[in-house]
């Protein structure tokens, strides 16, 4: 039976537009649309006295510099990395207030840091027998040895996602900018065995893509790639970084694509962001700390959750009266 290509590909493309226009936009946007419209109006009525998902920049860095992402490109840099007494007050307050999930990383990949299985261990070893905070860590694998898989594996660590962009190597090396594909798959492979030799559970194992147009070209290939290996595989969308004068997103999304305000972002609501410094920030993408709540060494995760900056912010959110604020701008497709 023949198919009609140029129908087949008008449906699709019209599918596609239909899709963006009910879907959210924004960094927190969820896979189903509807779920992230109840998320925003539940936490924004019923908002938390602490944070529930928690990311920790243990250490500033990463290996890759992928053409989407502001590291290494914004010009209020802080590089340093966390203590270990720091870290574990973060961990002993998150625990006490039952987080939901604690990431050893932010703006960064995690195994910069060589000590992030340590890090891994530490929240398990605090929270005891509590079943929370649950360990997470997003990594482009490309610096995740066989040694580091045991280590994590070993520490307990219970979700890793690898940000693999691609199964195209020309597409993924010129994604990537660091990381070469061929290292990474193998990396990966290896990762995946070492689970099953050591007969672990965790951690659940991901690969997540940004929908660039590339990628996006590719995409029934890569589903079937990380099929073939038992690993579950998700699409996130492209969205603009929030700040285009560090770098512009826009280049690299399809022709059709429709840019839009992120009405329903939920992150001021439920999740909170500290840098190595201590600094609790606005986002995963304030890159350049333009909104900084406080800082840990001064007062705790809950009385800056709950100060008056953090309430005002989230006020001005509802409000939509966000000029002059990184949020103003921030878009998704």
């Amino acid at each position: 039976m023949l198919v009609d290509t140029s129908h087949t590909l008008a449906f699709r493309k019209r599918l596609k537009q239909f899709r963006q226009k009910i879907t959210p936009a924004g960094p927190s946007a969820a896979s189903v649309p509807f779920v992230e419209y109840l998320k925003y109006h539940y936490f924004t009525t019923f908002t938390p006295s602490f944070p529930q998902i928690i990311q920790v920049q243990t250490q500033y860095g990463c290996n890759a510099r992928c053409v989407f992402c502001p590291m290494g490109r914004e010009d209020n840099q802080i590089k340093g990395r966390m203590d270990s007494a720091t870290f574990e007050k973060i961990v002993e307050e998150a625990v006490k207030n039952n987080v939901k999930v604690l990431s050893p990383y932010l703006q960064n990949d995690p195994l910069v840091d060589r000590n992030v299985h340590e890090h891994v261990r530490t929240i398990r070893s605090i929270r005891g027998a509590k079943p929370y905070p649950r360990t997470k860590i997003i990594t482009n694998g490309g610096l995740l040895t066989e040694e580091r898989a045991h280590d994590l594996i070993n520490a307990g660590l219970e979700y890793i996602v690898f940000s693999v962009h691609g199964v195209d190597k020309q597409i993924y090396d010129g994604i990537m900018q660091g990381p070469k594909f061929e290292r990474v798959i193998q990396n990966i492979d290896t990762f995946l065995k070492t689970k099953k030799e050591l007969g672990a559970r965790n951690p659940h194992v991901e690969v997540w893509a940004v929908l660039t147009k590339d990628v996006e070209e590719q995409l029934a290939e890569t589903k079937a790639f990380w099929h073939e290996r038992g690993v579950k595989f998700k699409g996130r969308q492209l969205d603009n970084r929030a700040n285009p004068d560090i770098i512009d997103t826009s280049e690299f999304a399809s022709d059709d694509i429709e840019w839009k305000f992120a009405y329903y972002c939920t992150i001021p609501y439920w999740r909170a962001w500290i840098l190595w410094n201590g600094d609790m920030v606005l986002c995963c993408v304030d890159w350049e700390r333009t909104a900084v709540f406080g800082n840990i060494h001064q007062n705790s995760i809950r009385e800056i959750w709950n100060g008056e900056k953090y309430r005002n912010y989230r006020t001005r959110m509802k409000n939509r009266d966000l000029a002059g604020t990184l949020c103003e701008h921030c878009q998704g497709t």
